[in-house]
Parts: C-alpha cells; sequence; structure tokens
C-alpha cells in the first residue's frame, strides 16, 4: 500500500492506477513469450526441454514445438502430452510456439478426436469419425468426433449421444452443427438481462474464434437461433414440472409453465384454511392485486406470411370521456399500418411486480376493449379468490359494462359472478365462484383525471389498498422495452419466444428478491404510520366531537355508496373560470378530432402532451427551490434530468427554432462557471421566446395552447391558495385558543408549517403561469387575473390571529405587546377570495369545507398504511407457505414412478 497517497487520491482508484500503467503494460507484453521459463523452456508434463528455432526436444528424431492452453493456464506443454491431456477437453483453444510468438492453433490440428458416448474415454466399436461444428461460450469450434457403437450408448439415435455430452442439436438426423449447453445458458442470460440478440451473440463468437478474419468461420446464426430457442422452452417446462406430468408435454395446462407470485393469494397453497370465513373488514388481506396496461413499443411489422383476420371487433367506440389517452387517440389513425401488432397489453400484480400467468397478449389495433379484456381475463383464469383490484389507467372507463364484454369472450374465459354488473363500491362481496372485481386507477396516472373522477376511483382512496401505488406495468415497460428493437421484425412465434423468456426471467427475479422487498417495506411502513397517525390525530384533536361525528358518518356513506356526497373535494360556492384539468381535456379532444381526420403526432406524443410536460417541469423546478433536505433535492434533480431529455426531444419536433436560441445560450456561458443545477435551466416553452422571434420558433397554435393552459393554471393556483390558507386559518385559531407547553406548541407549529409550504407553492405557482399570460397576449390579457401582493396572501383576521400568539409570547418574555385589531369587512378582503371561488361575506362554510377535505385525506393516508402493515404481514406469510407448498409438491414429483420412464430419468 502507498502510504504516501493523499486520501483523495485513494478515493480515486483510476486516478491511483495511472502511476502503474506502464508497468501493466510491460506485464502483457512479458506472457507473449515464455515468462518465468524463458531461460529454459520445457513441457510442463513430460519435462522434454524445448531446443531454440530447430523446433526440437530431446530424445525426438521428429521436430515438434510447444504449445499452450489459454483456458487450462500458464504452462507450455510438448504436442503428444497436449493432445492426451485434452482427450475429455475438446473445446480448449490453444496456441503454437513457431520460433517468433504464439499463434493461434486447434485441438483438430493436433489429431484429436473426441469420443462420444464414453465423455472422451475409449469405445470398443467407435464409429468411423464425423465432423461437427460446436459453439462453446469461447468460439467456434470444428471437432473431430466419433459416435459410440457399443452397448453404453444409443447408437441409433446420434442426438441422444451428442445431448449425453453436454451439447445440443441443432437437427435430429446426422446433426453437423452443435452447442455447448454451457453456451445456451449463457446466451440465455445475456438475452433477458443485457439484450443481447441472437445475430450479435453469434458474431461475438466468431470473432472470439478469428478476430483478424483470416480464415473460414462456419455461419450458424440460424442454427444457433433454433436451438437458442427450443433450450429456453426446455428449460421454462423443466423448472415448471412439466417432464413429471404422466401424460407428458401434451398435457400441461394453459399458463402452468409461468413463474407465478409467490406472495400473491392463492387458494390451497398458501391461504388459511378459513380465510374465506373472516369478517368483511379483513377481506382485502386475501384481495388479489393486479395491474392493467399497455405498452405500444412491443409492435411487430406484418411479415408476408403473416395474415390478419378481419373479424369484427367486440366494441369500437372505446373514446373516454374523462381523459384522452395515446392508447384511445391513436386507435383509429394510420399509426397501425404494416403492423402485425401496435404492441402488447399487461396484467401485472400490482404490489409484487410479477406479469400473471397468460397475462400477455398481443393488441391489434391500438389499446381495444376485446384485446385487453381477453388478456385480463386470462390472467385470472384460475383465480380463486373473493376479490381483485384492478389498477388501470383509463378504468373509469374500461369497468363499464366488463361483464357485459366478458361474454363475447371465448367459453373458458366467461366466468360466473354473483356480483352482477354492478361494480361493487367498497371491500363487500359475496362468496362466489368468481371473484367480484374493483377497478381503481393508479396513483400517478391518476392524477390527470378530473377531480371527481380520480377522487372517487384512485387507489389512494380505495378501502384494503394499502399504499399500492398501481404503476407496476410501468416498471415491466421500462424492462422490457430495450427488447423493442430485436422483436420489432422477428417472426410472430420468435417473438412470442422472445418475450416469454423475458417475462421469465423477470418473474423469476422478482421471486428472488420477494423476501428482502417485503422486509424493507414492513420497516418503512410501521415507520411512516406511526407518522400519519400522528399527523391524523394532530388535526382531528382541533375539531369538535359532533364535527368528528358527522364527517366520520359522511365518510362511511361514501365509502359505501359512492353516489354520496365525496368527502375529499370541496364544495365551492362559485367557480369563476375554468380549471386545468378541463382546460386539458378540451385541448385534447379538439386534438382526437384533428387525428381522426388523418393528423399525425409528433414521437407518439400530442400537442398538449408536450405542453403538459414541459408545465410539469417547471412545478418540478419550483418544488426543488422549497426543498430543505439534501438527498431529497439530490434525488428531484436526478428525476429532472431524466424528464428534461425527453422532453428536448419532443421539443425538436414541436419547436425547432428553439435549438438555436439553447446553442447560442450555451455558448454566451461561461465554461468555468459549474454547470446549471436542475432549477436553473430554461426550458424554452412558448412564453419564453420574445414576440418578434415567434413566427422562426413554432407554430402559432403552440402559444395559444400554453395561454389556455396557462389560464387553467392560475385558476388552480388560485383555488389550492385559498384552501390552504383556510386551513392555516382554522388551524391558528385552535392552537392560540387550546395549546400550551412546548411540546404541544411544536407539534402545532409542524402542522401549520406543513400547510404554509403549500401556500408558498401555490402562489409561486401562480405568479409564474401569470407572468406567462403577460409574456405571451399582454398586460391587458390578464384580465381577472391580478398580480398577487405579499399582503393578498392571508385570509381575513390572520394578521390578528397571529398576533395573539404573538402577545402571548411576548408576555412570557417580559414585553408588553399591544395588539392592534384588524377591521374586517367586504372592502379589505383580498381579490383572491372572490375571484377563486372563495365566500363573499359568511367564510365559515368555506373554512369547514377546507378542513373538512384536509382531514379526510389525512384519515385515508393514516387507513392506508395501517392496511399496508397488515397487508405486508400475511405476504411474508404467504412466501414462506408457497415456499413449503412447492417442496412438498417436488417431492412428490420425485417420489412417482411411471412404467415408461427409465430409471436414469425418474432420478433426474
Amino acid at each position: 500500500m502507498m502510504w504516501g497517497l493523499t486520501k483523495s487520491i485513494q478515493d480515486d482508484p483510476m486516478y491511483a492506477w495511472i502511476p502503474y500503467a506502464q508497468d501493466f503494460l510491460d506485464e502483457t507484453i512479458w506472457r507473449a513469450e515464455f515468462g518465468n521459463s524463458s531461460a529454459n523452456p520445457c513441457c510442463a508434463t513430460c519435462q522434454r526441454m524445448w531446443k531454440g528455432k530447430a523446433h526440437s526436444l530431446e530424445g525426438e528424431a521428429v521436430a515438434h514445438t510447444l504449445y499452450r492452453c489459454r483456458t487450462c493456464g500458464e504452462f507450455f506443454e510438448c504436442r503428444d502430452c497436449c493432445r492426451r491431456r485434452h482427450q475429455r477437453l475438446p473445446l480448449h483453444k490453444v496456441e503454437m510456439w513457431n520460433g517468433d510468438f504464439w499463434e493461434d492453433s486447434t485441438l483438430e490440428k493436433l489429431g484429436l478426436i473426441f469420443q462420444l458416448g464414453h465423455g472422451g474415454g475409449d469405445c470398443p466399436v467407435p464409429r468411423p469419425p464425423w465432423w461437427l461444428t460446436v459453439l462453446h461460450v469461447n468460439g467456434i469450434h470444428r471437432v473431430h468426433v466419433a459416435y459410440c457403437g457399443c452397448d453404453v450408448s444409443d447408437s441409433e439415435s446420434r442426438w441422444r449421444q451428442i445431448m449425453r455430452n453436454g451439447w445440443y442439436p441443432a437437427t435430429m438426423t446426422d446433426p453437423h452443427s452443435t452447442a455447448t449447453f454451457e453456451c445456451l445458458d449463457t446466451f440465455r442470460l445475456l438475452n433477458v438481462t443485457a439484450n443481447v440478440n441472437v445475430r450479435d451473440y453469434v458474431s461475438f463468437l466468431e470473432q472470439s474464434t478469428d478476430p483478424y478474419g483470416m480464415e473460414w468461420v462456419p455461419d450458424r446464426y440460424k442454427a444457433f437461433g433454433r436451438m437458442s430457442r427450443q433450450w429456453a422452452y426446455l428449460k421454462r417446462l423443466r423448472r415448471a414440472g412439466i417432464g413429471h406430468l404422466k401424460e407428458g408435454l401434451v398435457s400441461a395446462e394453459a399458463g402452468s409453465v409461468a413463474i407465478q407470485c409467490w406472495a400473491c393469494p392463492r387458494e390451497g397453497v398458501n391461504l388459511p384454511s378459513e380465510w374465506a370465513d373472516v369478517a368483511e373488514e379483513d377481506q382485502y388481506l386475501y384481495r388479489l392485486f393486479v395491474g392493467l396496461d399497455a405498452n405500444f413499443r412491443l409492435k411487430n411489422r406484418l411479415r408476408r406470411r403473416n395474415h390478419l383476420k378481419k373479424d369484427r371487433p367486440l366494441y369500437d367506440d372505446d373514446i373516454s370521456t374523462c381523459i384522452a389517452f395515446a392508447a384511445l387517440m391513436e386507435k383509429e389513425t394510420k399509426l397501425s399500418m404494416g403492423l402485425r401488432c401496435t404492441g402488447v397489453g399487461g396484467c401485472v400484480c400490482i404490489r409484487h411486480e410479477l406479469i400473471r400467468p397468460s397475462g400477455i397478449g398481443d393488441l391489434l389495433k391500438g389499446e381495444r376493449y376485446a384485446n385487453m379484456d381477453f388478456i385480463f381475463w386470462s390472467a385470472l383464469r384460475d383465480v380463486k379468490v373473493k376479490q381483485v383490484m384492478l389498477s388501470y389507467d383509463i378504468g373509469c372507463q374500461y369497468k363499464i359494462n366488463l361483464y357485459e364484454r366478458r361474454k363475447k369472450l371465448p367459453k373458458d374465459l366467461q366466468l360466473r359472478t354473483d356480483a352482477g354488473d354492478a361494480f361493487p363500491s367498497s371491500g363487500t362481496s359475496d362468496a362466489c365462484p368468481s371473484p367480484c372485481i374493483f377497478v381503481a386507477l393508479p396513483i400517478w396516472h391518476g392524477d390527470v383525471h378530473e377531480l371527481a373522477c380520480k377522487t372517487k376511483n384512485s387507489l389512494k382512496y380505495q378501502d384494503g389498498s394499502g399504499i399500492s401505488d398501481g404503476e407496476a406495468p410501468e416498471r415491466l415497460w421500462a424492462g422490457m422495452n430495450p427488447m423493442s428493437m430485436q422483436t420489432k421484425e422477428m417472426q410472430p412465434e420468435v417473438r412470442h419466444d422472445a418475450l416469454e423468456d423475458k417475462a421469465d426471467s423477470h418473474n423469476y427475479q422478482k421471486n428472488v428478491g420477494v423476501g428482502k422487498l417485503l422486509d424493507r417495506r414492513l420497516k418503512l411502513a410501521l415507520e411512516e404510520r406511526e407518522v400519519q397517525d400522528k399527523a391524523f390525530e394532530d388535526i382531528d384533536a382541533t375539531l369538535k366531537d359532533e364535527l368528528q361525528a358527522e364527517w366520520m358518518e359522511m365518510l362511511d356513506a361514501w365509502r359505501k355508496d359512492h353516489s354520496q356526497i365525496n368527502p375529499y373535494m370541496a364544495k365551492l360556492k362559485k367557480k369563476v373560470t375554468v380549471m386545468e384539468a378541463e382546460v386539458k381535456l378540451k385541448l385534447r379532444q379538439e386534438e382526437l378530432a384533428e387525428l381522426a381526420k388523418g393528423a399525425q403526432l409528433m414521437k407518439g406524443r400530442s400537442m398538449t402532451a408536450f405542453l403538459t410536460m414541459g408545465l410539469e417541469l417547471e412545478d418540478a423546478q419550483e418544488s426543488t427551490l422549497t426543498l430543505n433536505g439534501e438527498s431529497s433535492v439530490h434525488e428531484r434533480r436526478l428525476a429532472f434530468f431524466k424528464k428534461v431529455k425527453i422532453f428536448r426531444g419532443l421539443q425538436r419536433s414541436y419547436m425547432p427554432g428553439v435549438k438555436g436560441m439553447i446553442e447560442e445560450a450555451d455558448a454566451k456561458r461561461d465554461p468555468e462557471e459549474p454547470a446549471p443545477q436542475a432549477e436553473e435551466i430554461a426550458l424554452w416553452l412558448p412564453s419564453h421566446v420574445l414576440e418578434h422571434e415567434r413566427v422562426s420558433v413554432c407554430d402559432a397554435n403552440l402559444f395559444d395552447m400554453e395561454y389556455k393552459l396557462r389560464e387553467g393554471q392560475c385558476a388552480d393556483a388560485l383555488s389550492s391558495l385559498c384552501t390552504c390558507l383556510f386551513a392555516r386559518q382554522h388551524l391558528l385559531k385552535y392552537r392560540n385558543a387550546n395549546v400550551t407547553g412546548q411540546r404541544m406548541s411544536t407539534r402545532a407549529r409542524t402542522v401549520i408549517d406543513a400547510i404554509s409550504d403549500k401556500i408558498d407553492a401555490a402562489a409561486m405557482k401562480y405568479c409564474t403561469a401569470r407572468n406567462a399570460l403577460k409574456t405571451l397576449r399582454g398586460e391587458n390579457s390578464c384580465g381577472r387575473f391580478r398580480v398577487l401582493q405579499k399582503d393578498d396572501v392571508a385570509p381575513v383576521q390572520e394578521a390578528e390571529i397571529d398576533d395573539k400568539a404573538k402577545r402571548k409570547l411576548g408576555r412570557l418574555g417580559g414585553r408588553d405587546s399591544r395588539l392592534q385589531k384588524t377591521k374586517v369587512s367586504k372592502k379589505n378582503m383580498s381579490w383572491i377570495w372572490t375571484e377563486a371561488g372563495g365566500p363573499d361575506e359568511d367564510e365559515s362554510d368555506f373554512l369547514h369545507e377546507s378542513i373538512r377535505v384536509e382531514w379526510s385525506k389525512a384519515w385515508a393516508r393514516r387507513e392506508r398504511w395501517c392496511e399496508e402493515v397488515k397487508l405486508l404481514r400475511e405476504e411474508m406469510r404467504r412466501v414462506l407457505r408457497t415456499l413449503r407448498w412447492e417442496a412438498e409438491v417436488w417431492y412428490s414429483r420425485a417420489e412417482q414412478t411411471d412404467a415408461g420412464v427409465g430409471e436414469a430419468i425418474r432420478r433426474g
């Protein structure tokens, strides 16, 4: 160890290595000859000395040379010793010393003939030698083999002799090409983890065999493609125990090869005997959580020999009335021309992210309900639980007529249910052969739905859902999307095998890591449950008992029937402007009409989606400025840079003229200064472009669309600002009237500070949106959206409330501060209250609604975390039960005997 190095150098291994670079280079040159044996090179086995360039060994009349095996190690042998030692190792790579340097050679040139059926040993009745091309992890080998003709092996089946040697034949009749099991295993692992395709792997083997291109290397691309597909298929069958079925492969049921989730409920496997009789409020513990989603990257081109059947679709009018997703917008466009399928749909376990058996299928043309229904019900074919929670980004529309559409599916998917065609609004359901389906919106995707829709359907407010976010399919696609380039041109059956193996590997890795995953989640859930319980108590303690009972009764009524008053929505007295979500919906509907006329999207994103992404990035920059924790800021910045890269790609399509402005700004930046942080990067939205430059930057429609979105932003920000101001006002009143002591004061201050942060964020959002309105169309275009002054960001009487607390603190410090009462009247009420929908004269109703919403959300957060703890503990128990069950199954398979199966196969 170099004690003289400073700590900074020791912490940088590359920097510490630089002084040794020449020494390392010398070592690579040193081994190019004989190394330590340069003085007296000899055969390591028979000890015969090599005598100079005469290439002769002592006692030999014929000239020989030395060989070394790159696979065995750094020692030398004569020709005979090398051949004898490799009699059972025919796939090693050897080099020959030609007197000047080591040159590549082969064991076949040394006269090696490998005897099959005996592992390279002698056979009393060998067959005539035969040439085989063997693909191994270290290259492509030409091997001289002799088949066995004695009773030890089956002399009539050459492919069996090859397989029993650990090689896989490309054909069954007189095979000429094989691949080792190790080679096939290596490729399979590289394929599912690093997305290495057959062409690239075979090219790697070819270059490993002859990196200079000087010799002929047999082309085994097609043969290896067949062998790798067959091998992966056989490996999946073997692990699923299909080889132990009495009637063999033909008796395997659909989905039986899939790796199933260890933690998900499976009747007869990991559920307790009394699971169906537990109380209704605990039924969620045995609920199956699945997510449904489509992926339009895993498309497949229409090949000449494939023909699509033009069957009549079940339903064509799938257009959403809530939110326009790209899947539904593109369904009737020309984006499916030349494609056999436009993508895939998937059904995934959302709590552990495993793909359900029979849970992936092709989409013929967009995200049609007919395809998604088939995938969904196929994934539930053998499910025997009472409840299923389905998370789907268009779930609010998808659940309509779901049971009716099921009647159009094949008979084996037409499951009976006692729940009828109506979707339950609570966790109650009668025991029935097929599960009761609950449909919800995933957390992230649900935020773009209308307020009434997302509060009614979001997983955040669904009883028994824990903290499941429902976004598991998106994380699955992130891992599978890199395969899109290789599967896009494949034939259907080849593509299906490739996706099947990728899904198999994905499920396997998820199951292997489920123990650590559940352990980490439980530790976090136990900690967060206490935090959320305390947060709810802090808010609940400010309410009177009668009000608590009234709001709890409202919550219970809504949980049983979603047509009742929604406790998560504030009932504002009036609404004078259109909200941001409604503006987005209107713009997307207009784009939908344009797409129906033949318009096309750029890079799969609409103009509204492009602007929305830009506004979201702008919000992310503003929220980063208000964070305190260094780790939180770092995580936000990393997430921002990932998203801004996608945004820049769309910007080049929709705002081509901005590229020069960005480059000009970068050129003006001082190169000595550090790179800008995420919150300092200019996004160059349309509102950031000067008026005289707009014509050369982008389409004028883009400026109009941003103007409408900014109007919605202003309205949303004012509404949020007023709601939070009233909530803080109530908490201040309660603190001043009831809170005493340092501990209680600290708790109250924490809650108030959290709401104050929301107030600051809403005010910043409003100011940013209003400035954009002003830039786009001038000051006069802002209309009712006035300049927000510091004095405006305060509810009526807040100054008086806060002054009472300050006066109390002043007395404790020996000071006598006088309270200046603020006169309350309609005249001095800030304009934000009448503009954002707040009260005109009596603010008690609005205050009541604001606090009720905050109280309801705090209650929901506490309940979800309490449910999460119970769910995780039950999932841990299910994992252990599943592993015990699988062990018993394999023991029973080992004990089964079949007259038609040989003893060796039965033992294997």
